[in-house]
């Protein structure tokens, strides 16, 4: 039988078989079910996309950077000189995974500053399918590991859309982080699924600026704890601010010293959960908290 994949999802075929009353008919005879398969002689497909990396970074291509595996690749394949990207990393991997320009494709920048005029929106249009629900459509197994900075800020809560995602965009399994970076380190295997991820910070006490620790739960269990040894007194001055992108008064760490990113738009809502008496001690966020949340910001 002859599969069309010039239309997806590929069309059901429904047998062409006389149609029998009794098990027991000599002509009783159904075709074997076959799987849904890549065709015939199909390679396996594998991306790897280095953030914020240009040609002359790798060794592969004449750069500083010593990369041997990838100079063992491109020795045994095909090297290409007019790759054009968009300057920013999730306009290219947007791009990339689609096949489009970026534009095209709602993501003419970052998706923290996307607006709606169009381009901008950080919305992919449901005509343009991604290459991995391509690919999971013709029978391939897909995954996606690491970073996905291509869903709306909106939808990246809990309470979804999902549609964006990376479950949600054709890769059956994804192992990774949404939105633009993040830093969380854990010890537990995360098993393949949809998890809850949250982070408690316990302060030691004793006076102001003091430190705390922080901890990592993954479904409502501990997978991970970190040391944080100086916080911001709760007092603020006019010369001790409360930045966002830089810290212009005393950085609680070298990391935060000012790098002329500061944030200038304007911070609509912020949720902060202050407690010591335990009374979420189930380190779980319930549906109904879910719910507040959603509703809080809309």
């Amino acid at each position: 039988m002859t599969v069309r994949r010039d239309v997806l999802p590929i069309p059901h075929v429904a047998p062409n078989s006389p149609i029998t009353y009794d098990a027991k008919d000599p002509a009783t005879k159904f075709p074997p079910i076959v799987p849904l398969r890549p065709p015939a002689g199909a390679p396996n497909v594998l991306v790897i996309l280095l953030d914020d990396v240009g040609f002359g970074a790798s060794s592969a291509f004449g750069g500083p950077c010593h990369t041997p595996n990838a100079e063992r690749l491109a020795g045994g394949g095909l090297k290409y000189t007019r790759f054009h990207t968009t300057a920013l990393c999730a306009p290219t991997r947007s791009a990339l995974l689609t096949g489009r320009n970026h534009h095209s494709v709602g993501m003419g920048s970052i998706t923290e500053v996307a607006t709606a005029a169009p381009g901008l929106s950080s919305l992919r249009p449901n005509t343009a399918a991604p290459l991995a629900e391509t690919l999971k459509l013709n029978g391939y197994s897909t995954a996606q590991f690491g970073k996905c900075h291509e869903v709306p800020v909106w939808q990246t809560s809990p309470m979804g859309p999902f549609d964006q995602w990376p479950t949600g965009s054709g890769f059956e399994h994804f192992f990774g982080f949404i939105g633009g970076e993040t830093n969380i380190e854990a010890d537990t295997e995360l098993t393949p699924g949809t998890h809850q991820v949250r982070v408690e910070f316990a302060y030691d006490g004793g006076g102001l600026a003091k430190g705390g620790t922080l901890t990592h739960f993954l479904d409502g269990q501990p997978a991970g704890s970190g040391r944080i040894d100086r916080t911001e007194p709760l007092l603020f001055s006019l010369d001790e601010t409360l930045d966002v992108g830089y810290e212009s008064g005393a950085p609680v760490s070298p990391d935060y010293a000012a790098h002329g990113n500061a944030f200038t738009g304007e911070v609509t809502w912020v949720q902060i959960d202050l407690t010591d008496d335990g009374a979420d001690s189930d380190h779980f966020i319930t549906p109904e908290e879910r719910f507040r949340v959603a509703m809080g910001t809309q």
